[in-house]
């Protein structure tokens, strides 16, 4: 256990059915952190500082034609071409401003591309005139599409043109859409044509600049104001659309001055990779630019990205388990196919170092010379700190990253709801396995779960408190409530102003939090991707030779896998065909043949009724008793699913230790 406090609790805060109210240790006794300074509330009023106070400084860069260097813009030409934006967006009428709901006054503008300049110059113009940004990934299919098109009402989308044939498909309705803005021109004639057949209004990027040459003085906005949408992982139902105010955003800057994150540094340079929709990354960039901090843009190909990355030279890396997880493998494949003296030493070399870890130290003078300094410079040989979110990430590649890239390594926790970061590890903590303390913006407690047998009051091994429940947050980055959804507002913030997160924590000695389950019938996989059990059990009920499923997905690992009660019958028509000899129906659950058999009726069904892979279960183990005699279901027939785990935690284990097929 490290000797770092993370977070205290406040004397006789705690009541029933919940722990203690934590707070960050230097937040005790006073109001939570707001704001990085007085006049800064807003996030123009942060950008515009930054401008101000670094205007010769590289603020946002773009690869070259020959992709072998980086063309800048600094702070003072951002600033310019985002005011000649927002007034162009103005001067056009391109975004009117609307009341649809809960007299909100909103301006909605849409903007549907990869990670570019462009993008975040968007984003800037919006901060200063008042708009409110809808961001869609460019990976979205066209139903979703459709429905943020239609659900936020929008009139305009920026996009550039290698996604513009997306629009088109029969199942994207565009509703309302008037006006599409391309980042970039010369678009294929075909989706020209598609544009007028469509009574759509072009214009190019060039355009709104040259219209934005009458500028408008800066709109007035208070910190409540909605700066962005983030549409959250519809896997139950559509996307909600998460409201995140420029209160929110502000709270992260400061938030993160109470953490050893350091964004501060001196020369901070940053490559924008992670897909800017996703509040991980938005919060990344708005906060670093607080500082004066340089954000280069990856060539727009994921694959390519060990590429950029030399190139770019970033100081700070953030990233999402899975990559993580790929570093680790490629990383490992080339120790491994190392021989003789070179395999040696690397293997004394990860030794030393792992050993040096336990007292927070993630250099080594001798073997980083000899090994580690060419696995540094996979990141581009500059990095001076990584950070993982967005799903929790194995201890083992989280060590072992530390040791091969020299420099330390954070794991965060947070969700969009509360603006994406609420706790962080300390940067001089050796221990893993939980995610650090509450921010200075946030206070967070623990709400029993009796159902799932999680209480404030439990103890662990050694009968020592060990609070255990659902993390709820409150605080300043505790987001505005989902758009035209009270509903669902209400399921989420209480009326004591808690955000209730669905995520099952344990409170640590040193008040560390610590991530052990799901609440909500929901996992989030390593990639970051959520899967619904429920709907995907639904489809597999109905495949040949499935009795009863449970469906299951570590948060550790980038796949489902299931526990399936076989049907005895099916499963004797399938011997049957296949001339298997068996006694009784455990054998024909052994038999790998019945396994596969069944495994591929499931996954046939589950892409014939659409299901993503990342919700097709990898990997199944064939059960002969059912749910119920395994005590494992309720009385009406629900699946318990905390019991399910606990029952075959064996059998998921070793589902696992097979590894993701290929």
């Amino acid at each position: 256990m490290s000797n770092i406090t993370y977070s205290v609790p406040i004397p006789n805060s705690k009541t029933k059915g919940n722990s203690a109210i934590y707070r960050h240790p230097k937040f005790l006794n006073k109001e939570l952190a707001k704001c990085p300074e007085e006049k800064i509330t807003t996030i123009q009023e942060s950008f515009v500082n930054a401008c101000k106070k670094f205007p010769l400084k590289k603020c946002l860069g773009t690869l070259n034609e020959k992709k072998n260097d980086y063309n800048w813009k600094t702070y003072t030409q951002v600033l310019l071409e985002a005011e000649l934006i927002g007034s162009g967006i103005i001067n056009l009428n391109l975004a009117p401003e609307k009341t649809e709901w809960n007299n909100m006054r909103l301006r909605m503008i849409g903007v549907y591309s990869r990670n570019r300049e462009e993008w975040l110059t968007l984003d800037y113009a919006n901060a200063l005139y008042r708009g409110t940004m809808i961001p869609l990934y460019d990976t979205l299919g066209p139903e979703t599409i459709g429905y943020v098109i239609g659900h936020s009402n929008l009139e305009v989308l920026f996009i550039e043109k290698k996604v513009i044939k997306n629009l088109w498909d029969d199942k994207t309705a565009l509703n309302n859409l008037k006006t599409l803005v391309s980042f970039d021109e010369n678009i294929e004639q075909s989706d020209l044509d598609q544009i007028n057949k469509r009574g759509l209004k072009l214009y190019y990027w060039k355009d709104i600049l040259e219209a934005g040459k009458n500028k408008k003085a800066y709109a007035k906005i208070e910190p409540e104001d909605i700066h962005s949408f983030s549409y959250t992982s519809g896997t139950t139902g559509p996307p909600k659309a998460a409201m995140i105010t420029h209160k929110n955003f502000i709270a992260i800057i400061v938030g993160a001055q109470s953490t050893s994150l350091n964004l501060g540094a001196e020369n901070e340079v940053y490559l924008s990779y992670l897909p800017l929709p996703h509040i991980f990354e938005r919060l990344v960039v708005i906060a670093i630019q607080y500082y004066g901090s340089a954000i280069a843009f990856y060539g727009g190909d994921i694959l390519k990205l060990k590429e950029d990355l030399p190139i770019a030279k970033p100081t700070l890396f953030c990233s999402v388990p899975r990559l993580y997880g790929k570093f680790y493998e490629k990383i490992q494949e080339k120790f491994e196919a190392a021989g003789g003296c070179a395999k040696c030493l690397i293997s004394k070399g990860l030794n030393a170092k792992m050993e040096n870890l336990k007292k927070a130290q993630v250099t080594h003078g001798l073997y980083d010379a000899l090994v580690f300094n060419k696995t540094k410079n996979i990141l581009g040989g500059h990095v001076t700190r990584m950070v993982s979110g967005s799903a929790p990430i194995s201890p083992k590649i989280l060590e072992f990253m530390k040791v091969v890239m020299c420099c330390p390594f954070l794991e965060g926790y947070g969700q969009t709801e509360s603006t994406g970061a609420s706790f962080v590890q300390d940067i001089n903590d050796p221990t893993v396995g939980h995610v650090g303390g509450v921010i200075s913006a946030l206070e967070f407690k623990l709400e029993d779960i009796p159902d799932m047998e999680y209480t404030s009051d439990d103890k662990d091994a050694n009968g020592k408190p060990y609070p255990r429940g659902e993390i709820c947050l409150r605080g300043h980055t505790v987001f505005g409530g989902y758009y035209k959804d009270e509903e669902k507002t209400k399921e989420t913030i209480d009326k004591d102003g808690w955000l209730h997160t669905g995520d099952v924590g344990a409170i640590l000695p040193n008040g560390a939090l610590k991530i052990i389950d799901r609440k909500k019938n929901i996992f989030k996989l390593s990639q970051g991707e959520y899967v619904s059990p429920e709907k995907v059990e639904n489809m597999y009920m109905r495949a040949k030779g499935v009795q009863e499923v449970f469906v299951y997905g570590d948060s550790l690992q980038n796949y489902a896998v299931a526990i399936v009660v076989m049907d005895p019958e099916a499963a004797a028509h399938i011997a049957q065909e296949n001339n298997i000899k068996y006694n009784d129906v455990k054998e024909l659950a052994k038999n790998d043949l019945i396994r596969d058999q069944i495994h591929k009726n499931m996954t046939n069904l589950g892409k014939k009724e659409g299901l993503k892979g990342f919700e097709q279960a990898k990997r199944i183990y064939l059960e002969t008793t059912p749910f119920q005699e395994k005590d494992c279901q309720t009385n009406t027939m629900k699946l318990q699913r905390f019991k399910a785990k606990k029952v075959f935690q064996k059998e998921i284990d070793q589902l696992y230790a097979m590894g993701e097929p290929k």
